[in-house]
């Protein structure tokens, strides 16, 4: 009672462009590149919360006809700010990953063996910003350089 848990921040602009290619210049080979730029700011000229202006991502991936699997990607996340007043920004932040693995058909079945790294360069980053939160709490942090492995069964009809 009596407190409010919604309030309208007025009138926006959103203005950007977003372009990306991809190519495979060898057989099994893929690069691909993707930027998005973002304008998005409040009737005051303050900008929207959340919203990086520059958000990079691009990947290499190779698939050899033996099975083999391997992919690298980047993204690149431009700083934001955390609140409607633009007083509290979040850092910008680079990641990368790295996949391997192995895959085999036979007949209908589709087995494969995979595993990687996530955040490769064990960079800290915030994974999580909360809007306008109460009393600080902004940020969550990201996670340190993880690891996995799977395995994959599919039947294909």
């Amino acid at each position: 009672p009596g407190r409010s848990f919604f309030r309208n921040a007025g009138r926006s602009t959103r203005e950007g462009v977003e372009v990306g290619a991809s190519s495979e210049p060898l057989d099994g080979l893929t690069l691909s590149v993707a930027y998005t730029y973002s304008d998005f700011t409040f009737e005051n000229g303050a900008r929207i919360p959340g919203q990086p202006r520059n958000v990079v991502h691009g990947g290499v991936s190779w698939h050899a006809r033996a099975g083999l699997f391997a992919s690298l990607d980047g993204l690149y996340i431009g700083g934001f700010f955390a609140d409607d007043a633009n007083t509290v920004r979040g850092g910008d932040y680079a990641l990368a990953n790295l996949r391997l693995g192995y895959s085999m058909d036979r007949g209908a079945w589709r087995w494969s063996v995979f595993g990687g790294a996530n955040n490769l360069f064990d960079e800290s980053y915030d994974a999580n910003i909360r809007l306008n939160a109460f009393a600080g709490r902004y940020f969550e942090p990201g996670p340190p350089r993880n690891t996995y492995a799977g395995v994959e069964l599919k039947w294909v009809y």
